[in-house]
């Protein structure tokens, strides 16, 4: 099976490819600028904080990463999922639960 990709611009506004690892590096690279706040002598956990931050870093890059793989769409509005789709399949629309048939 091929490997999923998907298309995003860079700081230049020039359009790149990337894998899901990529995708998750191109944000955990952001992120890293927070090793400073470590306490060298790890006092209060410093170091068990800082690896919670990647860690949801990586998970929240991983989820975006699938949602546009995935071609998942889902649209709020005030009272919760005004739609939800994949694709061109919606599995709610106008708030309602579509019917499979």
């Amino acid at each position: 099976m091929k490997e999923k990709t998907n298309k995003y611009m860079n700081w230049n506004n020039k359009e790149i490819e990337l894998n899901k690892d990529g995708f998750i590096k191109k944000w955990t690279d952001h992120v890293e600028g927070l090793y400073g706040l470590k306490s060298w002598r790890d006092i209060d956990g410093t170091t068990a904080k800082y690896d919670e931050i990647m860690g949801l870093v990586k998970e929240l890059a991983g989820h975006t990463f699938d949602l546009k793989a995935d071609d998942v769409h889902i649209y709020y509005g005030m009272d919760g999922v005004e739609s939800h789709r994949v694709g061109k399949k919606y599995l709610i629309k106008d708030g309602k639960e579509v019917k499979n048939v």
